[in-house]
This record gives structure tokens, sequence and C-alpha cells, in this order.
């Protein structure tokens, strides 16, 4: 009896050992049980895992630990997330179930089976209008929320901020002088924000510019070397929505992805609104934009039809430094600016 009982106790402990070295596999599929290909994996707010094409991944134990949040993220639909617990350390799978924020066609208008046909029907659906490409000037009302471990910091205010196609003192917050509105912000809040400065400008530069990007991406169909993958998503109202995903555009640097949803209008073929997420490992944290479109066209001098935004929603959550950074800009307003000489003269 004392053999058996010794036998047991250490078959249990070899078991549990084995268990404890299984890796976890993840499968992401919609509330329609279709698979997410490329969906995002994050454990604790920290990129960890990309799925691949039938919207699964493998996350090694070594890395996680009883009590870690797994989430998983698509653009387009509500994120789902779970604790690692002991009972799934010993399933050792788990699979996510994320509702799409739209209804999933099928071969009513496109037969979806071949990513191809896809993508020929985001071209047929598509009409290309130029983000804003002349000198101009951005005025908005905006409201900004800054967590970190010094800081829960709230600003409201009035945002000035200048597109110069040749500027001669760029934003001094912002590393590229060549940025979508590169000048330095002017703020207008009724509090003192000197000390987050350097935030508040950084965040804002990054954000215009992030989705003047996406609005290129979008456009040029292609990004360096890489290709996009094309998902038709259905029709809201009178727009068309697609998902365009870049699942790994620098594999040199351990994974970067870009996530993009993008509503059409259904009459002209321009964007309406995109939605944007990034996964980077080296970024560690989760990053999201949101931005509405409508188009504009300065009648004097009469330049050409451009998008401008309308509103954006910016939220971004960097895991190493613990900080979080949300803010909104709208009631934006983009005219025509011609800039004087003067060096100084930013705005």
């Amino acid at each position: 009896m004392k053999y058996y009982i010794a036998f047991f106790v250490v078959f249990c402990g070899f078991g549990s050992i084995s268990t404890q070295a299984q890796d976890l596999r993840l499968h992401v599929r919609n509330h329609e049980k279709e698979d997410l290909p490329f969906a995002y994996i994050y454990v604790n707010g920290s990129a960890v895992a990309i799925t691949d094409s039938t919207g699964r991944a493998t996350l090694s134990t070594e890395k996680i630990q009883e009590g870690d949040t797994i989430k998983a993220i698509c653009v387009g639909t509500e994120p789902a997330q779970v604790v690692y617990t002991a009972k799934l350390r010993k399933q050792g799978e788990y699979r996510f179930s994320l509702k799409e924020h739209f209804t999933v066609l099928t071969a009513e208008t496109v037969t979806v089976t071949a990513p191809a046909n896809e993508k020929r029907l985001f071209q047929k659906y598509f009409r290309k209008v130029p983000f804003i490409n002349y000198d101009a000037k951005l005025t908005a009302d905006f409201s900004m929320h800054i967590q970190n471990t010094a800081r829960n910091a709230r600003i409201s205010g009035k945002l000035e901020a200048g597109n110069r196609l040749s500027s001669p003192d760029p934003n001094p917050y912002f590393s590229s002088p060549y940025a979508f509105f590169n000048n330095q912000y002017q703020l207008t809040t009724a509090n003192d924000t000197s000390q987050l400065n350097p935030i508040i400008h950084h965040q804002l530069h990054l954000g215009l510019d992030c989705i003047h990007s996406v609005i290129g991406y979008i456009a040029q169909g292609q990004l360096g070397p890489y290709n996009p993958r094309y998902r038709y998503l259905g029709e809201e109202h009178d727009e068309h929505v697609f998902r365009i995903v870049y699942p790994d555009i620098a594999p040199q640097s351990g994974g970067v992805s870009y996530q993009i949803l993008v509503k059409l209008n259904r009459d002209t073929g321009h964007i309406r609104r995109i939605e944007f997420n990034i996964f980077n490992k080296g970024f560690q944290g989760e990053f999201q934009i949101n931005a509405d479109f409508v188009e504009y066209q300065n009648q004097k001098p009469r330049l050409n039809t451009v998008l401008i935004p309308s509103r954006v929603n910016y939220w971004a959550n960097y895991t190493q430094s613990k900080q979080k950074v949300q803010f909104t800009l709208s009631n934006i307003q983009v005219v025509y600016h011609r800039w004087k000489q003067a060096k100084n003269d930013l705005l």
C-alpha cells in the first residue's frame, strides 16, 4: 500500500510538471464561428503573438503565469479576454469568440472563397481622394487624459496646428520634420500644461500623422514590399465596410502588424471612417486610433478636393512606462493658410 501511495504521488507530480510545460493553444473566431486570421494576442497589455491564417496561435507557458490576462483583439470586433488559471493551464487550449460590429456577408455580393476576390471588390468600390496636401491650418476642440505613476491629468481646450509643406521650424516634440501638421502646436487651456507639453504635443502629432499615413496605406494598396489582406464585412447604412490587414511588415524586429477597418461611401467610394490598430512587440503596449472624414474643397484659392478629419479618437497604453494616453479632437476645421516668411511665425 505504501508503494502504491508513493507511486501515485510521483505519478501525479510528473503529470503536474508535464501539464505546466504544455503550451497554450488559442483559436480566435468571430461570433459567426469564422476564423479571424492575424488577430492580436496580448498578455497583461503586452503584445505577444499574432494568429495565423486560420486564427490560431500558441503561447509558451514559460511566458505566462496564473493570474495573467490574455486578450484577443481584431479591428471591427469587440475584444475578448480570459484570465489564465490552473484549469486553463490543464486544458491547454482556449477559444476566443469576438463579436463582429458588422454583419459578415456570404455569397450575396462576393464569393469570399479567395482573398483575391475581396481585393478586387475593394478596388471596385474604392475611389481615392487625397488627404490634405497643401499648406493649411487646423483648429479643433481637444480633450486629453494622461495616466502614469506620477499623475492623473485631464486637459481640455483649443488646438491650432499647421500643415506646412516646407517648414523652417518643425515641431520640437516630434522627431520627423516631414510629419503631417509638422509645426509646434498652440494650445489654449484653462490650466498650466507646461510640464506636460512633451507628452501632449508628441501624442497629438503621433495621432494626426498616423491617420495621414493610414489613408496612404489604403490608397496605395501596398506598404513597401508588403501586400495587405482584405476582408469584406458587409454594408452598414450607406457604407461598404472592409477589414484590411498587413500581417507582418517588420519580421526582423520581432513582429509588427497593422489592422485597418475602413468604411466607404456606397455612392462615391470615398473614405468615411477608419479604425486602426498596431501590433508591435517592440512597442509593448496597445494602440488604437479612429477617425471620421469629410470631403473639403477650398474655394479661394480654389484647390483640389481633399479628405479632412472631422473627429479623431486616440488611445494608447504603454505597458513598459505604465502610461495611458487618450485624446479626442472634435469640431475640426481645416482651411488653406498662406504662411508668412518669418522663421518663428508658426501659425
